[in-house]
Parts: structure tokens; sequence; C-alpha cells
């Protein structure tokens, strides 16, 4: 039973997609729901003009429903969607192999309002291979998940739980 949970939790991330955005569940202000943006056109764009115009589909799903909009008729998807880009990008740096020196570890910051969100996308290296890459934590993606779903609300509304 316990393989069979472990394997039911693995994530597989869409390698059409832009990127997934997981949104945990809240008592008060959503249920738990996935946003997976995608472009519209299956083919690649071949200039950053036609990158910047192409239109975008956005599935927002939860248990027991669905929702698409378009960026044509949702431009805050636009937006977000080449938002995307801007993201910082994740150093390598695993806990275990930081030196720390003197008598305390630094505090982070932390979010303590908004949207909890995990990130999941696909990524192209330097060298040409693909990453997938999961951000769960991290004020600055925390921040961009939290700002993703606030700009997508207007366009199918709160999702109440």
């Amino acid at each position: 039973m316990m393989l069979a949970a472990l394997l039911a939790s693995v994530v597989q991330i869409d390698p059409s997609a832009l990127i997934t955005i997981r949104v945990a569940e809240d008592r008060i202000y959503t249920q738990a729901h996935s946003i997976t943006i995608s472009p519209a056109a299956k083919a690649w764009p071949r200039s950053p003009a036609a990158r910047d115009s192409q239109d975008w589909i956005a599935v927002r799903s939860w248990e027991g429903g669905s929702q698409t909009i378009t960026s044509q008729a949702c431009p805050a998807l636009r937006t977000v969607a080449l938002s995307v880009g801007d993201l910082a990008a994740v150093p390598v740096s695993p806990p275990s192999l930081r030196v720390v020196e003197g008598e305390t570890l630094p505090i982070p910051p932390t979010i303590k309002d908004g949207f909890d969100t995990t990130l999941e996308f696909r990524t192209l290296n330097a060298d040409g291979s693909e990453t997938d890459v999961i951000l769960k934590r991290g004020v600055e993606y925390q921040t961009w998940g939290h700002r993703a779903v606030s700009a997508l609300i207007a366009c199918w509304g709160p999702l109440k739980p």
C-alpha cells in the first residue's frame, strides 16, 4: 500500500505546458486546484515578437470540475504567461552543502498571506537538455504564484470552498 501511495504522489509535468500552478486549499478563500497555462499554437515561436503576441490557454481544474480561458478573452493571461520568463533562476545550493559562519543560522523572509502555490514547469538547460522543476516555497516564487492566481481570478471568478 505504501508503494502505491508513493507512486500516486509522483508529479508528472506536462511537457506541452508553459507552467502549472498548484494552489493549496484554504478553508476560507479557495479549494485546492491547479492552473495549467499552455500556448494555443503547438509550434515554437520563431521570434520574440511572435512569442510576445502568441495566444495562451489556461485550464483551471479541481476535484469535480474545470474551466478554460484564453488570452484573447482574458488579457491578464498573456501578462501572466510572459512573466514566467522573469522568474529568477533557481540556484543549486542544498542546505547540507552550505557553510554557515557564526553562531546562528540566517532567518529567511516568509510569506504570511496569499495563495499557497507550487510551480511546476520544464526548462531548457544551457546544454540543450531539459529539466523538470517543482518550486514549493521560496518567497519570490510564492509571490509570483499568488500574483498569477490573483490576476486570473477576474477572468473566471473565485473558486469557493
